[in-house]
């Protein structure tokens, strides 16, 4: 396939390069390039994919090409540092890293990160997703261009607000998947199904993103209803004590939610 008259390279076979080929062969498009420190993966991947080639080795990558690196945070700030990348777009896919991490010879250097979650062996769909874009401003035309290619909703993001940035993400998401194993936990305790949750779950989430925070905001704290929120604390002491502090500190900042609203 070609963007701008670039060939596609993608290093790695993990879960984020697995959902980039798969919207790629999903859109009639493939890879052009894959690498892998293991052959076996990357032949399997190039067949199950559809990619037209398997890199040897890091020296074969093309002129004129887009290198997205699909590879642990950990192993970005040593990637590549002997390769002459020979002019090329190279872009990782960390949510937490600037664009600077990597120290490439000869590369103009993206990061270029979807925000959304990725599991192996479940390719993610990119239709709406918003794509972070940090790096060599004058190459944000090409990865637009290429994120909008995939589905995606592109922006602009900083260096410096770049951590900020996937703070909010971890909160919004891993944080709501704890606080569900909480509700859970709680739930099996008296013997109920973790099911029950879901239909409350799903309708709090479509509020949420249907309204803002302090409309979409329900419950004993907003209505005033200090007697429950006193039951609740002492359930918590009795049976739960290693959640008190947290049940505080949440109660807290639904306060001051609550009071945001205008309806406490």
């Amino acid at each position: 396939m070609s963007i701008e008259n670039k060939e596609i390279v993608l290093i790695g076979t993990g879960a984020v390069a697995q959902s980039f080929a798969h919207r790629l062969q999903a859109l009639g498009l493939a890879a052009d390039f894959i690498y892998s420190r293991s052959a076996t993966n990357a032949v399997h991947f190039a067949k199950k994919y559809e990619v037209k080639s398997v890199l040897a080795d890091l020296t074969q990558i093309p002129k004129d090409a887009f290198v997205l690196l699909c590879l642990p945070d950990a192993a970005l700030s040593t990637f590549g540092a002997s390769v002459d990348f020979k002019g090329n777009v190279v872009a990782h896919c960390s949510g937490v890293l600037p664009a600077d991490v990597l120290q490439l010879q000869n590369a103009h250097l993206l990061s270029f990160h979807p925000l959304q979650s990725f599991i192996v062996d479940v390719p993610a769909s990119f239709e709406g997703i918003p794509i972070a874009i940090e790096g060599e401003g004058n190459k944000f035309g090409f990865a637009m261009a290429f994120a909008k290619l995939l589905g995606g909703n592109p922006f602009i993001l900083s260096k410096s607000d770049k951590m900020k940035y996937h703070l909010a993400a971890s909160i919004a998401s891993n944080f709501l998947v704890t606080i569900q194993s909480i509700a859970q936990s709680i739930l099996k305790d008296i013997d109920l199904s973790p099911d029950l949750l879901n239909a409350l779950l799903e309708n709090t989430l479509q509020n949420v993103m249907d309204k803002s925070p302090q409309e979409a905001l329900t419950g004993p704290i907003v209505r005033g209803d200090m007697e429950t929120v006193a039951k609740h604390i002492a359930v918590l002491k009795s049976d739960y004590p290693h959640l008190s502090e947290f049940y505080k500190v949440m109660a807290k900042e639904t306060v001051h939610l609550a009071m945001q609203s205008g309806r406490l």
